[in-house]
């Protein structure tokens, strides 16, 4: 059987592949998604953290402009509320972008982490391209120099194994 489960995080790691002249970091690391039951699909302090202006060659984050933070727009981690969603049948959606800032064309990896073991149907669109996958993967994409490119993360069907 499988158990619908309300909290979860999954940690995103994004990494240039291919050989840069940049001399600051080819990954950026800390980012998450989640449900959690003191999540709301706003600003949740401590839960919602925001990603300080930093020197990397790639860039990922959660935009949102629409929080009014003073502290900046742009977000490392996003949680939302699992009060409003039974994500074993609801999709639960992030929007983020990938910054190429290394001043060379790159492939791009990107993975995804869960932090405990759960399944999960994921499904990613890079600029309107779809990568479909269940549980722990990633998947690589080609970005031009300075390309941005908007990353829309769909995860659904999220439970856990029960053995008998």
């Amino acid at each position: 059987g499988c158990t619908a489960i309300d909290s979860w995080e999954v940690d995103i790691s994004v990494s240039l592949l291919d050989e840069t002249s940049c001399q600051y970091s080819l990954n950026d690391t800390n980012n998450t998604i989640g449900l959690n039951m003191n999540g709301s699909d706003g600003y949740d302090e401590g839960l919602d953290v925001v990603d300080p202006p930093n020197l990397s060659c790639i860039r990922f984050y959660f935009e949102h402009e629409d929080w009014g933070q003073w502290s900046g727009d742009y977000f490392t981690s996003d949680y939302q509320s699992s009060g409003f969603h039974s994500t074993y049948s609801d999709k639960v959606s992030w929007n983020a972008t990938v910054e190429n800032q290394s001043g060379s064309r790159s492939r791009v990896s990107v993975s995804f982490d869960p932090r405990f073991s759960f399944n999960a149907f994921y499904e990613v669109l890079v600029d309107g391209y779809s990568y479909s996958f269940l549980n722990e993967v990633g998947f690589v994409f080609l970005m031009e120099v300075d390309q941005k490119s908007s990353i829309e993360i769909n995860v659904w069907n999220a439970c856990e194994q029960t053995i008998y």
